[in-house]
């Protein structure tokens, strides 16, 4: 583990150092990712003049809901999405096969030899200026209990995320070739956008436990509004370790349909 800390941390480094060579580059591919909030702000504004509560959420929830959506999205943008737009390549090009003979997890190669995208991660810093805004008018500054258990549950809801984008990918072991299969995740992620109870029992059953995107956002936004009962939270690590576990052992068994460029 300690090994893998080490190496992550030269990759880290080393995406820190091209965004420097580049920060220009930094600058414009932020400017999206600024006006996506800014939209996303002005279209909460005008839902709540017209209506003061959508699903028992007000104006200040949802801007703790859209805060939290916009730090997870930064998170999982920010680390992995130039690793996960190029499994489809590694697989289908016969590039898995020098990741194959590297001395380290072959799950943990595909998932970070890509650098770092910080001008995704930019949405992070947006993503907390929401929060404060929403914790400001909420009148009530969170314990620092609650502030770590929240950021516990936003790394859990990283590890959800990255876990459910995975075993996306692994299906093209078996699939074959689907241009762009990383778009899948990302469309779906964007529900987190809304409070899931929004939804009919059926759908937010299948939310919540079948596909966990409630405990992605929905969780640790309703942790910070008082939303949250303990066993909401248990069920939120419990599929933080199921999760993980399974894009793990979906990828071993699809590496045993690998077709190498040798064979």
């Amino acid at each position: 583990m300690k090994r893998y800390l080490k190496l992550y941390q030269l990759m880290f480094t080393v995406s820190l150092m091209r965004m420097m060579q580049h920060r220009a580059d930094f600058v414009f591919r932020a400017i999206p990712s600024t006006l996506a909030m800014l939209l996303s702000v002005f279209t909460i504004q005008f839902i709540f003049d017209q209506t003061p509560t959508i699903s028992g959420w007000n104006r200040t929830d949802y801007l703790l809901l859209l805060g939290s959506y916009h730090v997870v999205q930064g998170l999982y943008f920010g680390l992995f999405i130039q690793n996960m737009s190029k499994i489809d390549k590694y697989i289908h090009h016969g590039e898995l096969d020098l990741i194959l003979l590297k001395p380290m997890d072959s799950q943990f190669a595909v998932s970070t030899r890509q650098r770092v995208d910080f001008g995704e991660a930019a949405s992070i810093t947006l993503g907390i200026i929401l929060l404060l805004l929403g914790l400001q008018q909420q009148g009530q500054v969170p314990s620092l209990s609650q502030i770590v258990l929240y950021t516990v549950l936003i790394i859990n809801a990283v590890v959800v995320a990255y876990s459910i984008w995975f075993i996306t990918m692994t299906s093209l072991f078996w699939f074959g070739r689907i241009r762009e299969m990383h778009e899948a995740f990302l469309s779906l992620f964007n529900i987190n956008s809304y409070p899931i109870s929004i939804f009919g029992p059926i759908t937010r059953s299948v939310l919540t436990f079948v596909i966990p995107l409630a405990v992605m956002v929905y969780i640790p936004a309703a942790w910070l509004t008082r939303r949250a009962s303990w066993p909401d939270l248990l069920w939120s690590g419990l599929a933080g370790i199921m999760f993980l576990s399974l894009s793990h052992r979906l990828w071993q068994r699809g590496l045993r349909n690998y077709t190498s460029a040798s064979s």
